[in-house]
């Protein structure tokens, strides 16, 4: 028999993720809401959502919340959406902010890959350590092309 399906990895805080995937179990698309903000306890009906979120759409981990009796949630914020996005509700935006559910979104995420800057979208550049080195000058430019 085939080994069990390894548990998702842990969604940490400044990853990448991109929503690859219908809910493996029912291979239906469910539509992923944006919330404003976690839902308050025992809340169920007439939550306002943000928008929702397309398959292949890139968001960015930007902080987590566990919240007593409803599970962690997630602040994601919005990077690209396909050009392709055929929703009947309202689409999300890149660089709009929500919040989705841990439990509810892991099983549908790759944690990322290697995205293009259209799919990096609002969140390029990707890391601080990228952002932070200096511009490389002329001089040292010249030296690795002598290199070659």
């Amino acid at each position: 028999p085939p080994p069990p399906p390894s548990p998702p990895p842990p969604l940490t805080v400044g990853s990448l993720i991109q929503i690859s995937d219908l809910i493996p179990s029912s291979n239906q698309s469910v539509p992923i809401a944006l919330l404003p903000q976690p839902p308050k306890p025992g809340i169920t009906q007439g939550i306002a959502t943000s928008g929702t979120v397309p398959i292949g759409s890139v968001l960015q981990i930007s902080s987590r919340q566990s919240i007593p009796n409803q599970g962690t949630w997630l602040k994601l914020r919005v990077c690209s959406v396909p050009g392709d996005a055929s929703i009947d509700s309202q689409p999300v935006q890149p660089g709009q902010v929500g919040w989705i559910e841990e439990d509810a979104i892991a099983p549908l995420v790759t944690q990322e890959l290697a995205l293009t800057p259209t799919q990096l979208g609002t969140c390029a550049p990707t890391s601080p350590s990228q952002a932070a080195k200096p511009e490389p000058t002329g001089t040292r430019v010249r030296n690795e092309e002598g290199r070659r």
